[in-house]
């Protein structure tokens, strides 16, 4: 909750420090796709574990750049709750491997049919626990018949006993969706389902 900016974040990047951030906590300092960029450019975020970043307007463009980069490999739990990203940033999100990433907070963004599918049938997303896709602009047909009805992830999670919490709320899913959603057996690792608010 400060106004730090683009600036800002770029002034965090390049201040001496011997080390990597663990744990960041930007929401709402509105740094922006450029303030971003800037941080994962300084390697500030290699090994971080947690990023907030909540209604920082990132867009997918920062969004992608953080995807390629270091922090990948260690991120366990991203906050980036309304932060204007697309189908685009998702898909770019669903082309990295991020092993240990358990908690994605993707609230509040026009994901879109088209992200959520990318999301859920990405590659490296088999270590999450939490997926919270609230109010993110699902279609609901795509979704219950093209994401839905399909693997979530493409490992059998409840065979290496990873569960999953999903929340879809708020998403306009109706009851051709849902169904979708009771007849399949490939969600057998989803343990916590939400789905308030939706025309079911």
């Amino acid at each position: 909750h400060n106004g730090i900016g683009g600036a800002g974040a770029s002034a965090l990047a390049s201040a001496p420090r011997p080390r990597a951030f663990e744990s960041l906590a930007l929401n709402d300092c509105h740094v922006g796709e450029g303030g971003l960029i800037a941080l994962v450019e300084s390697g500030r975020l290699g090994g971080c574990r947690r990023l907030e970043l909540a209604r920082t307007g990132i867009g997918d463009g920062g969004v992608s750049a953080l995807s390629r980069s270091g922090a990948v490999e260690t991120m366990q739990h991203l906050d980036l709750r309304t932060c204007g990203i697309g189908p685009l940033g998702a898909s770019s999100m669903a082309e990295a491997s991020w092993p240990a990433l358990s908690h994605l907070n993707l609230g509040g963004n026009p994901l879109g049919a088209a992200g959520i599918v990318a999301l859920m049938r990405g590659p490296g997303m088999n270590a999450l626990e939490t997926l919270d896709a609230n109010g993110c602009a699902l279609d609901a047909v795509t979704v219950g018949g093209e994401a839905l009805a399909q693997p979530p992830f493409p490992e059998d999670r409840s065979r290496r006993g990873v569960d999953l919490d999903l929340d879809l709320s708020t998403g306009g899913l109706d009851a051709r969706a849902l169904g979708a959603l009771a007849q399949t057996t490939r969600l057998a690792g989803v343990v916590d389902l939400e789905l308030h608010h939706n025309p079911v």
